[in-house]
């Protein structure tokens, strides 16, 4: 699990099991400040959140390179972020970014 507590480098992480407290407060207070924003600002929360989405896909593909279908998607309810990228199954892996070892997949 992901021992940051940035949700933003969550994104990076591939957690199993239950979040901790400190994932919990953050995906809170971020939807707290979408909710704020929506209330004062009249900006939907889904448009809100679409920006977002959008923000930490470029933010990503800086980060990680040209993966292949990345995307990103914040649940709603719960504020947690998740990334996905579509990788190709290979047997000798040339590009981490775009590839998966047969083993691994």
């Amino acid at each position: 699990m992901c021992k940051s507590e940035n949700w933003f480098f969550r994104l990076f992480c591939s957690p199993r099991g239950e979040g901790t407290v400190a994932e919990v407060v953050m995906n809170s207070d971020f939807l707290a400040v979408l909710e704020f924003w929506e209330r004062e600002k009249g900006i939907s929360k889904d448009v809100l959140i679409a920006a977002v989405e959008e923000s930490l896909v470029a933010a990503a593909k800086k980060a990680v390179g040209p993966a292949r279908e990345l995307r990103v998607s914040i649940d709603r309810k719960s504020g947690d972020i998740k990334a996905l990228a579509k990788l190709v199954v290979s047997e000798k892996v040339l590009s981490k970014h775009d590839q998966i070892s047969v083993f691994d997949a």
